[in-house]
């Protein structure tokens, strides 16, 4: 049996050597001034899709990456392992598309792999979406720009042990402290949570309204958020 094998890869900021130049005033790491470098995580699942592939003769394995031009070093790197084609999606090339195009694409991704298509579904539709149409423009620039392109990965956090598709059981609740808001509790089913950068978490901000209406939308930063846990990323097949 052959199989049709699409891998997920993105380029991340190399900071294993940390130069002086890649420092801002405030002693942070400027991550934009670091070289670029294929996801180590995605490297391993190439090489694992790899061997998939010897095992299943006439198999063939696709990298699909998102970002700008620069990306295709990810599908470069690729093929040079031994992929046998790449696919690069770019916010310019799908500039002005409709909802009619964005579910095509969905669908020839899904014919393939279901889950790699709920995985770009998800970033864009439910966190990308969601910053794009409520975002101010300051949190667009930090945030939404490199989830566009391509350099992190988003994800959604609605669901509760009990709060489904019927959130009235919402319990995380998000309360005011100065400049900041405290968010306590914690949700279940956080699509791409394992292993994205940015969440859509929603929490209660209004203990005097039925939930569906107290629910505040925040984003939150999972890489360096204090007192953010996320649990180990659950392999997965479909959706």
């Amino acid at each position: 049996m052959s199989l049709k094998i699409v891998v997920l890869a993105k380029q991340v900021p190399d900071t294993r050597n940390v130069g002086k130049d890649a420092m801002t005033p405030e002693g942070t790491v400027n991550r934009a001034a670091l070289p670029a470098i294929f996801n180590p995580e995605d490297l391993n699942a190439l090489e694992q899709a790899l061997r998939l592939k010897d095992q299943h003769p006439g198999s063939t394995v696709t990298i699909l990456t998102m970002g700008p031009p620069r990306a295709t070093d990810v599908i470069r790197e690729g093929l040079y392992r031994g992929a046998d084609g790449g696919v690069l999606l770019t916010d310019r090339a799908f500039a002005g598309a409709d909802t009619l195009a964005y579910t095509l694409c969905m669908e020839e991704v899904s014919k393939v792999d279901a889950s790699t298509g709920i995985t770009i579904s998800v970033h864009t539709s439910l966190c990308c979406s969601c910053i794009n149409n409520y975002g101010t423009e300051e949190q667009k620039q930090k945030f939404l720009r490199p989830l566009v392109d391509g350099s992190q990965i988003g994800s959604f956090g609605l669901t509760e042990t009990n709060a489904g598709s019927d959130v009235q059981g919402a319990q995380t609740v998000a309360v005011k402290d100065g400049e900041d808001w405290i968010l306590n509790g914690s949700k279940i089913f956080t699509t791409n949570s394992g292993f994205a950068d940015v969440c859509i978490v929603f929490a209660l901000t209004d203990r005097t309204v039925p939930a569906a209406k107290g629910l505040t939308a925040f984003i939150v930063d999972l890489k360096h958020t204090p007192g953010v846990t996320v649990s180990e990323n659950i392999e997965r097949m479909g959706i």
